[in-house]
């Protein structure tokens, strides 16, 4: 694990340094930004993995993720069994 960041202007420094193999990004990140703005400040498409936004609100966000280029994929709260978490 590279880090946990709790707020958006943190979460942006931390990917400019770090090479993360995979990021979650709730849609709702705390601080003046959106996850998909800590992506694009972050110049993430460059520099990471894999990325996944997390988020309750999936029939919004969902497609807006996927548009945003750098998302690989959106992962539905609440988690459930249904939907292959433990």
């Amino acid at each position: 694990m590279v880090g946990v960041r709790n707020e958006a202007e943190e979460a942006v420094v931390l990917l400019r340094t770090e090479r993360p193999d995979l990021v979650l990004l709730d849609v709702q990140s705390a601080g003046q930004w959106t996850s998909f703005e800590v992506l694009q400040r972050a110049g993430a498409g460059e520099r990471v993995g894999r990325v996944a936004v997390v988020t309750a609100h999936a029939t919004g966000n969902a497609p807006k993720a996927f548009d945003a280029a750098a998302i690989d994929f959106t992962l539905l709260k609440p988690y459930t069994t249904a939907r292959g978490f433990v």
